[in-house]
């Protein structure tokens, strides 16, 4: 992914702000594109969405079986 400058930004640099955009409502997420070009490109990539959609599918996995272990009383 290139910077403002053209530059292409390093992986970490794509990484902790994918880190960081999971952490966000997807209301959130798609308002990042105003802040910056870099936003912008990361806000319509598919790296960034299947991030956010896997750490969401694992945490209704999480939910779904805590409550299912609270019905079955154990």
């Amino acid at each position: 992914m290139k910077n403002q400058c053209g530059e292409f930004r390093s992986l970490e640099d794509i990484a902790i702000a994918i880190a960081i955009a999971t952490h966000l409502k997807v209301w959130d997420v798609c308002s990042l594109g105003s802040c910056s070009r870099f936003w912008r490109a990361l806000r319509v990539s598919d790296y960034l969405w299947l991030a956010l959609s896997r750490k969401r599918t694992l945490s209704m996995r999480c939910f779904k079986r805590r409550m299912e272990t609270k019905i079955i009383g154990f």
